[in-house]
C-alpha cells in the first residue's frame, strides 16, 4: 500500500492504485457573510439550479456545476454545503469558486467561515472476494453488523485512535469508507483493514 503520498498527489481522487481506491465524494461546508435572496440566486443561475417547493420547501437552492462537477446547497442564511467534489482540493476551493460565480452575476458575498471538510467518501476494490460471515464472526473486530437478509454488506464502525468512520464491505471485495475528514486517515483505515 502506498501511504507515502506527496501533497500534490492528495488532490487527485485516487487514494491507492494497489487497491483501486478512489475518492468518490467530498462534502464541505462554509458560510457567507450575508443572507441570500434565494429567488434571486435561482434567477441568476436558472439553467444550473433547482428551487421549488418539492425541494426543501423553497428553503434551499441547489446549484449544480459541471466543471468542476459538484453541487451547492445554498441556504438563505448564507450557509453552504458543497457535495459531489471528487477531490479534497476541489472541495477546499469551493468557497472561492462560489464567491467568484456570485460576483460575476452581481451578488456580493465573502466567506465568514472557512471551508471545512465534513466527509470524504472512498470506494475501493480489494481485488478478491471476501467471506463476510467469517469476518463478522472470527475477525475479532468490534462494532460489526452483518445481516445479509437486511443488507448485502458488512457494516464496520471504526472508532479508535482518533479515527471514526463507517466501512461497508461487500462479498465482491468492494468497500465504501465514509465519515472521515482527512485523506491521511483514509490511509490508516486501509492499513487497519489489511492488517486485520
Amino acid at each position: 500500500m502506498n501511504v507515502g503520498m506527496q501533497d500534490s498527489e492528495l488532490s487527485s481522487n485516487t487514494i491507492d492504485k494497489d487497491f483501486k481506491a478512489d475518492i468518490v465524494n467530498v462534502v464541505a461546508t462554509f458560510s457567507l457573510d450575508t443572507t441570500l435572496d434565494l429567488e434571486e440566486v435561482h434567477r441568476q443561475f436558472e439553467n444550473e439550479s433547482s428551487f421549488d417547493e418539492a425541494i426543501f420547501n423553497y428553503g434551499v437552492v441547489i446549484l449544480q456545476v459541471k466543471k468542476p462537477k459538484m453541487s451547492f446547497l445554498i441556504y438563505r442564511t448564507g450557509n453552504i454545503v458543497c457535495v459531489g467534489a471528487k477531490s479534497v482540493e476541489d472541495a477546499k476551493q469551493s468557497g472561492e469558486y462560489l464567491i467568484n460565480r456570485f460576483r460575476d452575476v452581481g451578488i456580493n458575498a465573502q466567506l465568514s467561515r472557512e471551508v471545512e471538510i465534513s466527509n470524504i467518501v472512498v470506494a475501493a476494490d480489494l481485488g478478491s472476494e471476501l467471506n463476510l460471515d467469517a469476518i463478522a464472526t472470527n475477525s475479532g473486530l468490534e462494532n460489526v453488523e452483518y445481516e445479509p437478509e437486511q443488507f448485502p454488506g458488512l457494516i464496520y464502525r471504526l472508532n479508535e485512535d482518533n479515527i471514526k468512520c463507517t466501512i461497508l464491505l461487500f462479498h465482491s471485495g468492494k468497500m465504501i469508507i465514509a465519515g472521515l475528514k482527512d485523506v491521511n486517515k483514509i490511509h490508516k483505515v486501509m492499513e487497519r483493514l489489511i492488517s486485520d
